[in-house]
């Protein structure tokens, strides 16, 4: 029993780390973490870029996705065992950079709260190297398509954020310039990832974050003018990609 456990240790931890991020962000959420509600925070510390609450809900997806994933890790690691192996460390270490912004978030240390943020966005992006590259199956790659498109979307958010904090004046430019100007590198991340690695499900989560963003601020042309392209940008991509595929002749 003890070596079945030992030759199984990779994907029990790789459980252990999935079980303690969801139960850890469903706690700080509802019991709530120093008696702070995170979106209570969120409203508190809001600039023009941070998405309707409903956005959110997004996390729900992202735990099912991880509850996935880990199931996953456990049925076919004799299969999978090299890059389930390799993906130990940055998982795990991405389960606790997730739970050490989470508790930077909640007790208001706002300033070092994007420490945590950019090594999990830095954690996952090595994650999604690895996985996308690979040929697992594509239900797995969307697990951290997903996860890092929307800790894409929360780093610029969190930026934004901090700079807020310290008052900064963003060199005399409006806010809404610059809200325009983030919602502009997020739709560049977007469509990279579209054009190169194909990936539609990281693009749709700028889109998801992009039309909360617009939610806010439902009067700004410039932000629903940006959600329009992301809209027919992906659009025209699906129609030029089955436009080159032959159609098939009995």
């Amino acid at each position: 029993m003890f070596k079945k456990i030992q030759n199984n240790i990779v994907p029990i931890f790789i459980v252990l780390s999935t079980v303690f991020v969801i139960g850890f962000n469903l706690l700080a959420s509802y019991l709530p973490l120093n008696n702070i509600y995170t979106n209570t925070i969120s409203d508190k510390y809001s600039t023009m870029f941070t998405p309707a609450g409903i956005i959110f809900s997004i996390w729900g997806l992202i735990y099912v996705l991880l509850g996935i994933f880990a199931i996953w890790s456990v049925l076919t690691y004799a299969k999978n065992k090299e890059i389930i192996d390799k993906s130990l460390l940055l998982y795990t270490s991405a389960a606790a950079l997730n739970c050490i912004w989470l508790v930077t978030w909640h007790y208001e240390y706002i300033k070092v709260s994007i420490i945590p943020m950019v090594l999990l966005l830095i954690s996952l992006g090595y994650l999604y190297k690895f996985f996308i590259l690979s040929t697992v199956s594509r239900v797995i790659k969307l697990v951290f398509s997903v996860y890092l498109g929307w800790i894409s979307v929360a780093t610029i958010a969190n930026v934004a954020i901090v700079l807020n904090t310290f008052q900064w004046d963003g060199f005399g430019i409006s806010q809404h310039s610059w809200t325009t100007a983030m919602l502009i590198v997020a739709t560049l991340l977007g469509w990279y990832m579209l054009s190169r690695f194909k990936d539609k499900a990281y693009y749709l989560v700028i889109v998801w974050a992009a039309v909360g963003i617009w939610i806010r601020n439902p009067e700004d042309i410039a932000i629903f003018a940006v959600i329009f392209f992301l809209i027919i940008s992906l659009l025209l991509k699906f129609f030029f990609l089955y436009a080159r595929t032959p159609l098939k002749t009995e």
